[in-house]
């Protein structure tokens, strides 16, 4: 076997290896996601987490094939936000060997001030918007850098919810002006709104 033999199976075997430690990491990512979902968070961030405290369970356990997660999230049962460390182990076939490890780092303070659930805060925020549109409001713009509300997150998150009526039924609109200016949000307005019948009869409703 020469030289030129020895560089090609020596790179064939890294390219499989990078290739095996992602297939590995999305399927781990996969099964912390979906146990945000099954136990009701709302996720706001999601990273790896390369380095991790050594826990009880961990003590004794070949870390190797495990791969940490940190996520930001919102308790939409009880309210509040927290932050939680989630570890996912994988065996050598690529699937899911134990159950998902949970280490809270800081608990959602639900029940008091703002820590109202979110599914009533977002019904709010939906409200809100149904009404505005329904006495005659059609377009939405962003608030300029001097103005009340103004913020990266602030604009995005409400074109988010008129995503979120649509999708439900209750609003129509037209395509979302993106911005892509550095420091501000995505979009910068979003016009041609309406309510749709199904939108006044639940807004009619919360009357």
């Amino acid at each position: 076997m020469n030289n030129e033999t020895t560089y090609l199976f020596a790179g064939a075997a890294v390219l499989l290896s990078t290739m095996y430690y992602f297939m590995l990491r999305a399927a781990a990512r996969s099964r912390a996601e979906n146990w945000l979902r099954e136990n009701r968070y709302r996720v706001r961030s999601f990273r790896m987490a390369w380095f991790g405290p050594m826990t009880f369970s961990t003590a004794f356990r070949n870390t190797d094939r495990s791969f940490s997660f940190i996520a930001e999230v919102d308790d939409t049962q009880l309210g509040g936000t927290g932050t939680v460390r989630l570890r996912v182990w994988m065996d050598w076939l690529g699937t899911i060997s134990q159950d998902v490890e949970v280490d809270w780092i800081e608990m959602p303070a639900g029940g008091a001030g703002d820590a109202e659930p979110l599914m009533d805060r977002l019904a709010d925020a939906q409200l809100d918007i149904l009404r505005r549109v329904s006495t005659g409001e059609t377009a939405f713009y962003a608030p300029r850098p001097n103005e009340e509300g103004a913020g990266a997150e602030g604009f995005d998150l409400f074109v988010e919810h008129i995503f979120a009526l649509k999708q439900r039924g209750m609003l129509l609109h037209g395509t979302p002006v993106e911005d892509g200016r550095p420091g501000r949000g995505l979009y910068s307005s979003v016009g041609s709104i309406s309510i749709t019948p199904q939108g006044r009869k639940w807004l009619e409703s919360q009357a």
